[in-house]
């Protein structure tokens, strides 16, 4: 007796689990629950249906806040064109929520990077093909380095709300420090 009213549990269970809109009530029907808050008594709630649809292509979803802008840089420019990104504006001097610093810190490194691109095509007009190619080069090398450093820094704060503070302030650290390296550069390479 025992194992048939357990059976019977588990059976009901498995039911349920597999099979979940065929126990759903019509919203027209007499025994039917009073709808919830978001719903209104003339729009009922459609059953699942029997059959599953086709599959579809799956789509990946956009991330809710990317952890870094995309990089690719080309011959004109030296990084990514980061200073299109829309940015909502921010009193960055009176900032109080963790969201509004993060903009901040991103507008801040927009900055920085728009001005290392400003020295970087002045640099790389003062050069000869060849030097332009090795700065093309170099500039590309620095970009992974630049990209894996900020991952490292801020993945200690990976998940948490002021991870995007820590990766676009080493993003501006590090884009600071290579805009002096190639101001310097372009400084040597003038008469």
């Amino acid at each position: 007796m025992f194992i048939t009213k357990r059976l019977t549990g588990l059976l009901a269970i498995l039911l349920l689990a597999i099979a979940p809109g065929c126990f759903i009530r019509n919203q027209d029907s007499p025994q039917a629950a009073s709808p919830s808050p978001t719903q209104t008594a003339s729009t009922p709630t459609p059953a699942a249906p029997a059959v599953a649809p086709p599959e579809e292509t799956p789509q990946t979803a956009p991330e809710a806040e990317p952890t870094a802008p995309e990089v690719s840089p080309t011959p004109e420019t030296a990084t990514s064109s980061s200073s299109q990104v829309a940015v909502a504006p921010t009193d960055c001097a009176n900032a109080q929520t963790q969201a509004e610093i993060n903009q901040c810190a991103q507008a801040s490194y927009v900055t920085a990077d728009a001005e290392l691109n400003r020295v970087y095509q002045n640099l790389k007009t003062s050069l000869n093909s060849q030097e332009q190619e090795e700065l093309i080069d170099a500039e590309l090398a620095w970009i992974d380095y630049r990209d894996e450093t900020c991952d490292a820094e801020s993945s200690q704060y990976e998940g948490g709300s002021i991870q995007p503070t820590i990766y676009y302030g080493c993003l501006e650290r590090v884009t600071a420090e290579r805009t002096a390296e190639l101001q310097q550069q372009l400084e040597q390479s003038q008469p």
